[in-house]
C-alpha cells in the first residue's frame, strides 16, 4: 500500500474511531510517530482538523438538544465552558506570573 493510500485509509478510519489517534494507528498498522510525521503535510493536517471540528459540531448539537430538553447538567456544563467568556464561572482565575502578582491578587480579593 502506498503512502497516499495509507493516508487516505487513515482519514477514513480516523473518523470511525472518533478521532482517536492511537486506535486509528493500530487499525491501519502504523506508529504514532508516522502519524506525527504526516502532520507536516498541510493538506493532511487540514483534513485532520476538519474531521475533529466536525466531531465537535456533532457533540455541540447533541449538547444543545439536551439543553432544549431542560437537562440541568447540560445547562451548567454549557455555562461553565462556553459561558466563561461572559464571566460565567465558578472560580476566579489567577493569571499572574510572579509571587508579587499573587500577593496583590489575594490582597484585592473580596472576603
Amino acid at each position: 500500500m502506498s503512502k497516499t493510500d495509507k493516508i487516505n485509509h487513515f482519514l477514513q478510519i480516523f473518523e470511525s474511531k472518533a478521532c482517536n489517534i492511537t486506535e486509528t494507528c493500530k487499525a491501519i498498522g502504523i506508529s504514532r510517530s508516522t502519524y506525527y510525521s504526516w502532520l507536516n503535510d498541510v493538506e493532511f493536517e487540514d483534513q485532520i482538523m476538519f474531521k475533529r471540528d466536525s466531531m465537535v459540531d456533532i457533540v455541540e448539537s447533541k449538547l444543545m438538544e439536551l439543553i432544549d430538553d431542560g437537562n440541568i447538567t447540560a445547562i451548567i456544563f454549557f455555562l461553565k465552558t462556553i459561558g466563561r467568556g461572559r464571566g460565567l464561572q465558578t472560580q476566579k482565575l489567577f493569571r499572574g506570573t510572579s509571587f508579587t502578582d499573587l500577593y496583590h491578587y489575594l490582597e484585592n480579593e473580596p472576603r
